[in-house]
């Protein structure tokens, strides 16, 4: 299990200008008042999510992040993405020279986690008239997926020519 993560974050480096890295019995990355405020308990192991800022790390931490994730959940691992962590700790696994977007606890959790709400399909999309269903189900599939504090601040605009354009809205503030 551990190698397939480590095979995927090597690949994901490779594909996504990134440095991140899979951290195990750590108990200080996430840990004291930081696990209160993101709800964690027993923290010890999480991938750090980091690389060159050349303005586009968020994006390419988020798409390559995701791919670890999706690959840990089929190998029955639970995961959360989470910008509360103690960056201290955690900055001792990041290379110089390469900022911290955040961290992705990895592990067993207690549950399989919980539903939230989401925004009604038209809040965050919009068409010139009546939009096929295959774009609906897209968005509605974006609505599933899991974002920063569970704000769903994108844009989904189908365009004149049938292309779609996906947007960020706003990017959700980090402690």
């Amino acid at each position: 299990m551990k190698a397939a993560l480590e095979a995927e974050i090597t690949e994901c480096n490779r594909d996504g200008n990134l440095s991140m890295r899979l951290v195990t019995g750590d108990d200080d990355g996430v840990s004291g008042i930081l696990s209160r405020i993101s709800r964690f308990s027993n923290v010890r192991n999480y991938i750090v999510v980091a690389g060159p800022d050349d303005g586009s790390l968020d994006e390419r931490g988020g798409y390559h992040g995701e791919r670890v994730v999706l690959l840990a959940q089929s190998l029955g691992l639970n995961t959360c993405w989470s910008a509360t962590y103690n960056k201290r700790a955690v900055s001792r696994h990041v290379e110089p020279g390469n900022k911290t977007v955040c961290i992705i606890a990895i592990g067993y959790g207690t549950t399989q986690g919980e539903n939230h709400r989401s925004k009604p399909v038209g809040s965050v999309s919009k068409s010139d008239g009546d939009p096929p269903e295959w774009f609906l189900k897209g968005v509605e599939c974006a609505l599933l997926a899991p974002t920063a504090r569970n704000q769903q601040r994108f844009l989904f605009t189908l365009e004149r020519d049938g292309g779609v354009r996906a947007e960020a809205t706003g990017a959700s503030s980090r402690p």
